[in-house]
């Protein structure tokens, strides 16, 4: 039978795990799955931020023919304002609602972005037969929500609401631990995902599925449970960040942040030990990817150097696959898994090699247009080779938090 798909779409992540050159960060999951896949090193994300790209990924246009092309937003913060962004128009032709065409049962879990509650955009009404997540790209500021969405319906976690944009009180002590615990809940919402990720890979292990895991780590309120940036804790060198400059404040954010990658790799580590568990892994193709690059302060937000290269991406099918390195952009995806549907079956590194006939060899520039979010008919480019720059200095040495 065809092969099941598995798309782990993370956000704002520049290449920033080992595998990519990195050292900082511990990601050995990631890093052994790119170790027996395919690595695109000089990959372009859709778009310099969110609603765009992820349009630009599960529809094939890019951006001067998407219906979204900015963070176009809708209502509020505040859990009764919320309505989402822009939404897909009805009918609109995805990859879910391909893969629904092909026989797949599809889900998404995870960050939506492309309508909001009650809109013709919710993923229920785009191709995918299940949705739990965030429909509001703007409540997927907290990691400790007080409701997820599940099939158009509110599902309540057992967190008290706070706002995710707000700096510690004045008075506050930043070096205090205790200061920050208002910015804490009992559910975390990577958890609850990764866990509901399981439960369908378990129940529908017998169907050829498509999961889009579309999880929201990292950016950008830095918040993660206490196992995970213990960590890094002496190991990165951290001076608290009060939140004077937006979202929430933290005691030890360069912890906090390495500890959400690194609690993100860990359950990326679980869903891949449950598709070797069920026999499924040789049976799955597995895609790694973020949806821009490069995080907040290392640019600016909503800049277009988010969407250079700096946007990591693994494919990974048969272990021992050569490394292909070539210039992707995220809207092939839909192309790559058409052809491989319309060639019965067709072996998917052939699939992409189609994809990547005729580009030639990687050139010193690349130039590519993209409109919307404070572009304004300019054009990217890049040098030479990816944007990130490997770090000389050894990994370090960090314990695998216990998710």
């Amino acid at each position: 039978s065809f092969k099941s798909i598995l798309m782990i779409v993370v956000d704002d992540l520049r290449p920033e795990i080992n595998c990519f050159g990195k050292r900082k960060l511990h990601t050995p999951n990631l890093d052994g799955l790119a170790a027996d896949g395919m690595m695109f090193t000089q990959h372009y994300a859709g778009s310099p931020v969110c609603a765009p790209s992820r349009n630009t990924l599960l529809t094939g246009f890019h951006t001067g023919h998407t219906q979204v092309r900015d963070n176009q937003e809708l209502g509020g913060y505040l859990d009764e304002e919320e309505r989402g962004q822009m939404p897909l128009d009805s009918g609109t032709y995805t990859i879910g609602r391909m893969l629904q065409d092909a026989g797949y049962v599809t889900a998404a879990i995870g960050k939506w972005g492309l309508g909001g509650p009650g809109s013709v955009g919710e993923p229920n009404k785009q191709g995918f037969d299940y949705f739990l997540g965030y429909l509001d790209q703007k409540q997927a500021h907290n990691y400790y929500p007080t409701p997820l969405w599940r099939n158009g319906e509110r599902y309540p976690l057992d967190n008290e609401y706070f706002s995710s944009h707000q700096p510690l009180p004045a008075g506050a002590d930043p070096y205090d631990p205790a200061s920050y615990d208002m910015y804490k809940g009992a559910e975390y919402s990577l958890d609850v995902m990764s866990d509901d990720a399981l439960r369908f890979i378990r129940e529908n292990a017998g169907r050829r599925f498509f999961l889009y895991v579309p999880f929201t780590i990292p950016p950008l309120a830095l918040q993660v449970p206490d196992s995970s940036a213990d960590a890094y804790e002496g190991i990165l060198v951290d001076t608290p960040y009060v939140g004077d400059r937006g979202y929430l404040p933290n005691r030890r954010p360069k912890a906090a942040y390495a500890g959400m990658v690194s609690r993100m790799d860990a359950h990326i580590g679980r869903i891949l030990a449950l598709l070797d568990e069920l026999g499924l892994a040789d049976n799955t193709i597995v895609m790694f990817s973020s949806d821009n690059g490069t995080t907040y302060t290392a640019s600016g937000p909503g800049t277009w150097t988010r969407a250079t290269p700096a946007d990591p991406w693994v494919f990974h099918h048969d272990p021992g696959v050569e490394p292909v390195i070539g210039l992707r952009c995220g809207r092939d995806l839909l192309l790559v898994l058409s052809r491989m549907l319309a060639a019965q079956l067709a072996p998917v590194i052939e699939g992409l090699r189609d994809v990547l006939d005729g580009m030639g060899p990687t050139r010193r520039i690349g130039r590519m247009k993209i409109e919307g979010s404070k572009v304004d008919d300019i054009v990217g480019f890049r040098v030479d080779s990816m944007k990130g720059q490997p770090d000389e200095a050894p990994p370090h040495q960090v314990t695998a938090p216990d998710v």
